[in-house]
């Protein structure tokens, strides 16, 4: 039999939850009330509402709305205990908690078919009829039971003398035993200071004091009070006179008890936390709970904060499903009652205001779940989580950073866009150099890193991903920390300034992000609350088989409002420029990586998630109306249609998608000898027929080069002179084949081992002529793409690209003409590319008589190789070839791309 908590529904899924029981055509019956000091007239009144339908959700008045409603004395019982005592009546199919003094929002979130309240309201007086009445819903009354309400049931307790006065041992010890239980939902209802009567009472937890006194903290004066409870740490003083804030505690710990902060064990004043009411910001809620709120970093998670000229630190978590939460960490010593949190029922977020926390304060979030378990969490929201293998989040004060990149970011949409040119480099930031041994810092990076790719005249850098992540080898891929940068190689501040200084240089800065799936850490986010919180509870969605990682559930309004900020987040404070979404294909196909029975068909009974389908567009829209200028780049290996069409035409709206069937074939053609190449001669040429169906990047990844795939170089057939200059002519091809380019490290230098993350790449190579000569080719190529329109107006456009050559299967020969779209840009470029081991005197057509110059020769000896071939123009004769009047003679080396342009 399921426990009588489990039918209290957080106010953010009521809605859904009511849409299902409508779809399966059940009667939803509507009721509210305070429910304070339960009676036989509830029961009866409730029993009866019941019958008017198939369901009975009943709305309880939170304590705070009680307070309003009824007076400071008011509730007798708790919030959580009232829902619970209810959810004990069989007629009772679900409650749930509202805050404000009437339930119109939530009927409005309800629907109920029938709205019902007792007949002393009079049915045109009941709160939200007209509402109900509009789409067809009715309204009625119950007649109450005479003489059997809460207030009458008060004045006879207190007529007859049972009620004893609050300040005295007995009742609070019973105070103090519910705390100490765990059975106080809000610590605020009973925690800091409380006026009673014309005095007030003061209620605190100190464990392990061995003395502890309210006082002034300007000046430690002692407050006019008297304790009349003490017990486990559990502390009440009363005073017969009116108590004003600030104030604190004079604390002296116990000799063999410190805590991190005060280990000499002298007397020390801490400030009452539960003096400051966590503020609550109305229309962020209402944001949060339609799924709306898309910097949810500036509301949730541990921000700096002053309440009333006092400094600390505001937590925010969402735990819709948790019986209480705290904050523990070392400042308190990792008590789960310390730190108790206030929660919000109509939104999940539970808060609370720390004074006097410094910065750098380890903290996670203890949950104690429906079942009682507890949790400890790392902070969703937190901004710089600890080194792993270390769990736990920072509290974080960020230093201004001073952007001087206005003029990159003005020109940015111009540097981006489909007819510019955009040349990749991909680096994983711990691999890529090692410094003494050890990682690189971010500092390190902006005076390394940058001029690198400047010099290599790449045009952007992409990362992979620096969000951070408990495991080295998921290479960033499992990410847990969506707010925080890594703090492997540095802090948030310098992270900031090396972005702004690859802007200076006028580099775009690109960063993986996965918003697929988590990985299964239990500090992390799976069960969060002890509940499937942020991934789906239906395995079959849930979990991913791949990764053995938990897939989010982009069904729920707050995982939306998560991933949507996240998005936002890195693009918003960081400066990036781009960013690229890890495992499109995983993320919105049911089916990935599963086999037949194993994944369930969506409502249209096909393969794809709508939801995921759904946050991607709206991700993609979002950005290109508040981030002016930046991309978006889709990892999706499939042959999904529209990835890179705008939203409003239908689209997912991604700027570009990496072109993996291009990798995939052209990879697996160069792998193969020479002599045996003409009978793949298809497959170079077929990658024209699908270039323009999307707007694509040409990737040769990081996911080339690892778990046993060999490096680029090592891919290549023959010798090593062979694979390098077979490397030669396919990077002359890439580079002025249709799309953007992106090269991971280590392929600029024709490293010839697979990547390790825990190593570096290979730069000892550097000391031999044929590896700086490949780097001098990328160089080279990346500076002729920048300056040659033809090379990169037209990638998305059929009208740039023409073949002169394309069926010369035995020489294995190819030659195309990118064509300039925009006049006064230059002349058409012609490229020759020749995968055989052959040399040839090739003859092309041309379009035009005249001088045709040779801009690019990969076998020239400054890129390794050995070209002794006359590299002056060409003069083109009046001899037709290729369907042309004109054509020209191209001496072209075995493994060898000439690019050349019309003088």
């Amino acid at each position: 039999m399921p426990a009588p908590t489990d039918k209290i529904i957080p106010f953010a899924d009521i809605g859904r939850l009511c849409q299902g029981f409508r779809t399966d055509g059940k009667k939803i019956v509507f009721t509210n009330g305070c429910f304070d000091l339960l009676h036989v007239g509830h029961l009866r009144y409730l029993y009866a509402a019941s019958q008017k339908g198939d369901v009975l959700i009943v709305g309880v008045n939170s304590d705070d709305s009680v307070r309003r409603l009824k007076g400071s004395k008011r509730p007798i019982i708790s919030e959580y205990k009232r829902m619970e005592m209810l959810c004990g009546f069989y007629c009772v199919t679900h409650t749930v908690l509202f805050g404000e003094d009437t339930p119109e929002n939530l009927i409005k979130e309800i629907r109920p078919d029938v709205l019902t309240k007792g007949a002393d309201w009079g049915i045109d007086n009941i709160v939200g009829a007209d509402f109900v009445r509009s789409y067809g819903g009715e309204v009625s009354a119950v007649t109450f039971v005479e003489g059997e309400g809460t207030s009458a049931m008060i004045e006879r307790i207190v007529s007859r003398g049972i009620m004893a006065d609050c300040a005295n041992d007995g009742s609070e010890r019973a105070i103090a035993d519910s705390f100490l239980d765990g059975q106080i939902n809000d610590p605020f209802t009973h925690l800091g200071l409380h006026t009673k009567g014309n005095g007030a009472i003061i209620r605190a937890f100190l464990p392990d004091m061995q003395s502890v006194f309210p006082v002034r903290p300007a000046d430690a004066k002692p407050l006019p009070v008297e304790i009349i409870y003490a017990g486990n740490g559990f502390y009440t003083w009363y005073s017969n006179k009116p108590l004003t804030v600030p104030y604190g505690f004079r604390c002296l710990p116990n000799q063999n008890k410190t805590d991190k902060d005060h280990t000499d064990k002298a007397a020390y004043i801490i400030t009452d936390p539960y003096q400051f009411q966590p503020p609550r910001d109305e229309y962020m809620i209402h944001l949060w709970n339609h799924g709306e709120l898309a910097e949810a970093w500036k509301y949730l998670g541990v921000l700096p904060y002053t309440i009333d000229g006092t400094e600390g630190f505001l937590f925010r978590v969402w735990a819709p499903n948790a019986r209480s939460v705290s904050v523990t960490g070392d400042f308190n010593g990792w008590h789960p009652l310390r730190h108790l949190m206030k929660p919000d029922p109509s939104s999940g977020i539970w808060s609370l205001f720390i004074p006097a926390l410094g910065s750098y304060t380890v903290y996670k979030y203890c949950i104690k779940s429906k079942s009682g378990e507890l949790l400890y969490k790392a902070d969703p929201y937190a901004r710089l989580h600890r080194h792993p293998p270390e769990t736990g989040s920072f509290t974080y004060r960020e230093q201004e950073v001073v952007w001087t990149d206005d003029d990159w970011m003005a020109q940015r949409a111009a540097k981006q866009h489909s007819q510019a040119p955009v040349s990749v480099y991909e680096i994983h930031a711990g691999s890529w150099k090692k410094k003494d041994g050890r990682l690189m810092s971010y500092y390190e990076m902006e005076t390394e890193l940058v001029p690198y790719v400047k010099e290599m005249g790449f045009t952007h850098v992409e990362f992979m991903p620096l969000c951070e992540h408990p495991f080295d080898g998921s290479w960033g891929y499992q990410t847990l920390g969506y707010f925080a940068p890594t703090v492997r190689y540095g802090t948030p501040e310098q992270l900031k300034y090396m972005i702004n200084a690859f802007h200076r240089e006028g580099i775009g800065v690109i960063l993986d992000w996965v918003p697929a799936h988590f990985p299964a850490d239990e500090h992390g986010l799976i069960r969060f609350d002890g509940s499937a919180l942020y991934e789906y509870e239906d395995t079959r969605k849930g979990f991913q088989p791949e990764w053995k990682s938990l897939v989010f559930n982009y069904e729920r309004y707050e995982v939306i409002n998560f991933l949507t900020s996240s998005f936002m987040f890195w693009q918003k404070e960081f400066h990036f420029d781009g960013i690229r979404v890890d495992a499109v294909t995983s993320m919105t196909y049911l089916s990935f990586a599963r086999n037949p029975g194993e994944w369930e068909p969506n409502r249209q009974g096909g393969s794809d998630n709508l939801e995921a389908l759904d946050l991607l567009r709206n991700i993609n829209a979002r950005m290109k109306k508040e981030v002016p200028g930046a991309i978006v780049v889709a990892e999706e290996s499939t042959l999904r249609q529209h990835i890179t069409r705008p939203v409003t035409e239908n689209g997912l709206g991604f700027d570009y998608t990496w072109n993996l069937g291009w990798m995939n074939d052209t990879l697996k053609y160069v792998k193969y000898d020479p002599m045996y190449r003409g009978q793949q001669h298809h497959v170079i040429t077929h990658c024209a027929d699908y270039i323009y169906t999307e707007q694509f990047i040409l990737p040769l990844s990081h996911d080339e080069v690892v778990h046993c795939k060999s490096a680029l170089a090592g891919k290549m057939p023959g010798s090593p002179e062979q694979k390098i200059a077979g490397l030669r002519v396919y990077y002359g091809f890439m580079w002025t084949f249709p799309g953007k380019k992106l090269l991971f490290m280590g392929g600029e230098i024709a490293q010839w081992s697979e990547w390790n993350y825990k190593g570096e790449s290979e730069w000892h190579l550097l000391s031999y002529a044929s590896h700086r000569g490949v780097q001098n080719l990328v160089g080279a190529l990346n500076r002729l793409y920048r300056a040659t329109p033809a090379l990169y107006e037209g990638d998305g456009d059929p009208a740039g690209f023409a073949w002169i050559k394309k069926d010369d299967a035995n020489e294995s020969v190819y030659a195309y003409r990118r064509i300039a779209l925009t006049p006064g840009t230059g002349a058409d470029v012609i490229t020759v590319c020749n995968f055989s081991g052959n040399f040839y005197n090739l003859r092309l057509g041309v379009q035009e008589a005249g001088k045709y110059r040779i801009l690019l020769n990969t076998d020239d000896r400054a890129f390794g190789g050995n070209s002794s071939v006359n590299q002056s123009d060409i003069l083109s004769e009046a001899v037709s070839w290729d369907n042309c009047f004109h054509s020209i003679i191209v001496p072209v080396s075995p493994l060898t791309t000439v690019i050349l342009q019309k003088s």
